[in-house]
């Protein structure tokens, strides 16, 4: 049986692709309980509540995104026997 840090390797083995579907470089980290990747908004004032529809939107397109850009490889994986 195949581990998530295997799944983790295919994404990172595409990442290129990834974050070209993305728009953003993706993050990718590993450790010894946990892997994963994502991405970031640097703002000066989180607090800014006259920014909140901007970051909220950028949430939510990020992770439309991320889901265009993650299930195929996913699918992929699966393919493969995983």
């Amino acid at each position: 049986m195949n581990s998530d840090k295997d799944l983790w390797e295919h994404f990172k083995s595409n990442a290129s692709e990834i974050d070209k579907i993305v728009g953003e470089q993706v993050l990718w980290w590993e450790s010894a309980k946990a892997s994963g990747g994502g991405i970031n908004l640097y703002v000066e004032d989180i607090f800014d509540a006259t920014k909140e529809a901007e970051y909220f939107e950028w949430i939510y397109k990020s992770l439309i995104n991320m889901k265009k850009a993650l299930i195929p490889h996913i699918q992929d994986y699966k393919n493969q026997g995983n």
